[in-house]
């Protein structure tokens, strides 16, 4: 069934001029667009399309829905309140001041998928929606300087799965690429985050919620897009990527404020400039860094730089993980661990070439006082110092053993020095 659109005008056979609300849809069926759209709304709050009826699909056909002007408030696609069983795919929404799709508090059942979405202010808003989907999609040059508008926006919503997106070149000055709040059951799999900004901490937040499973992101030549979790329970990172980023003095990743039971596996911050620190906990417990890396990390300003950080928090573990050839103009710390972290394990790891300003400044592993803090069978060498003590500052028992100076890389010319065991 072609969409019936009223009071429209064709124009060159190629797109339609709106000056309303253009269209609702209130039957179920099968919707086809037969043509662009080009809105010209009077005024806002507004929407293009409005799907006012559940047991819907739309198939824009990879025509466009476009925002003719600037009329502030303009929603692509709204799914009204309390529908089922919806499917919008195959277009584009470009250019509307509010947000491309979105989708009423308590729909349910509702599949976005093969949508691309460029210089929109929002891309997706969902409200206390179940079982949503969105897959194959693509938003780039989206941005906005208002603080209630992010990319992506779940809220109060469950069993939620965000697979094959890619988001790019986009500009959240207040907001945030994506924002999560009391989610539950969410799997992000396979996301891209290109050459992207945003100006807040948590340019990817998770507030208070649980069950929530990333594999496979990546993060890549963005400014200030940092990871964090606040009063998360049960979440899980897994093969999480920040490659060649601006951090711009925040935290990469960073689970925090009675955040519980996560864990961040096979997880990576390399190459990142003006990094204050690549994975944190922070007055949280029964979290877990597994087989992760930070390495080539830097900062042009005169802040400290501590690449896995144990700040508060009790029963903590990280193991099986490297922070290697990083440098700061104050301090540099492979890992940190507070004075009030409790009952927290650090094992098997390696921590090396971390270059402070000064060899003083230069640890492998910096443990302040904290409470049953087992450190076991880790490594760390050459963190810019000679001082074998800065290789571990702060664990009891530790002990140093001068390695040769020449053939330990093959050439000499960059030779291990000071490798400290823990006795």
């Amino acid at each position: 069934m072609k969409l019936l659109i009223k009071n429209l005008v064709l124009t060159c056979c190629l797109s339609w001029i709106a000056s309303a609300i253009e269209l609702t849809i209130d039957q179920p069926g099968i919707y086809e667009l037969g043509a662009s759209i080009v809105s010209l709304p009077a005024a806002g709050p507004d929407q293009i399309i409005v799907i006012a009826s559940s047991d819907v699909i739309f198939d824009l056909g990879e025509f466009v829905i476009f925002q003719g002007n600037a009329v502030a408030e303009v929603d692509g696609i709204l799914i009204n309140s309390n529908l089922s069983d919806i499917v919008i795919r195959n277009g584009m929404i470009r250019g509307v001041t509010q947000t491309a799709i979105s989708i009423g508090s308590g729909a349910s059942r509702i599949l976005i998928e093969n949508m691309k979405v460029g210089q929109c202010a929002g891309g997706v808003l969902a409200t206390s929606v179940t079982d949503l989907t969105i897959q194959g999609c693509q938003f780039t040059r989206c941005s906005s300087a208002n603080p209630l508008i992010n990319a992506l926006d779940l809220i109060g919503s469950s069993r939620i799965l965000l697979s094959d997106i890619l988001i790019s070149d986009a500009n959240y000055s207040l907001s945030r690429i994506l924002n999560a709040n009391s989610i539950s059951a969410c799997t992000v799999q396979r996301m891209k985050i290109y050459s992207s900004a945003t100006v807040v901490a948590g340019g990817i937040r998770l507030l208070t919620s649980q069950n929530v499973f990333f594999s496979d992101v990546t993060v890549a030549f963005c400014t200030n897009t940092s990871y964090q979790q606040i009063g998360n329970l049960n979440n899980i990172l897994k093969n999480v990527s920040y490659l060649s980023n601006n951090q711009g003095g925040f935290i990469a990743i960073t689970i925090e404020n009675a955040s519980q039971s996560n864990l961040v596996l096979q997880s990576v911050v390399n190459g990142t400039a003006s990094l204050l620190g690549a994975i944190r906990f922070i007055d949280s417990r029964n979290n877990i860094i597994d087989s992760c890396s930070a390495c080539a990390n830097t900062t042009q300003n005169a802040i400290d730089q501590f690449q896995l950080i144990l700040s508060g928090g009790d029963a903590n573990l990280v193991r099986r993980s490297i922070a290697l050839n990083n440098s700061s103009n104050l301090t540099s710390s492979g890992v940190f661990v507070a004075a009030n972290a409790t009952n927290t394990a650090i094992i098997d790891c390696l921590f090396n070439r971390n270059r402070g300003s000064t060899p003083a400044n230069s640890f492998g592993a910096e443990l302040l006082a904290g409470t049953n803090i087992l450190f076991a069978r880790n490594r760390a060498f050459s963190n810019n110092t000679t001082v074998g003590a800065n290789q571990f500052s702060g664990v009891a028992g530790g002990a140093v053993t001068t390695v040769a100076s020449t053939n330990i890389n093959g050439s000499g010319s960059t030779p291990w020095t000071n490798l400290s065991v823990p006795a």
